[in-house]
């Protein structure tokens, strides 16, 4: 929810995917464009009056997974502008994200 009068904000999915790892474990990445647009006079009272421009534009990429009984999540955002240029480097980070059993302190039994 915005409270800035004259700004808009739009979403796109780009991608959603899955992928097993390690013993057919799912993980599901979802990507999204996200821009945000303002006017440059928010006071305007007709449209005529405002001039919209784009105050910034991101990607946004999520991948998560279950483990423990927990939903796990790695987020990730960046420029619009730089996401061609670090493409490779943020599939490396988003690949390399991994869930593991983890153990209690209460008699060493597996949360999940």
């Amino acid at each position: 929810m915005l409270t800035r009068l004259g700004v808009r904000r739009t979403a796109e999915v780009v991608s959603a995917s899955s992928r097993e790892v390690e013993e057919g474990k799912p993980y599901y990445q979802i990507e999204m464009s996200v821009k945000s647009e303002a006017n440059s006079n928010q006071l305007a009272v007709t449209p005529k009056e405002t001039v919209p421009f784009v105050e910034w534009e991101r990607r946004y990429i999520t991948v998560q997974a279950v483990e423990n009984k927990r939903l796990y999540e790695l987020r990730v955002q960046i420029p619009a502008d730089k996401y061609a240029q670090e493409r490779a480097l943020l599939k490396t980070v988003l690949d390399s994200f991994r869930t593991f059993p983890v153990e209690s302190f209460e008699g060493g039994k597996p949360l999940g």
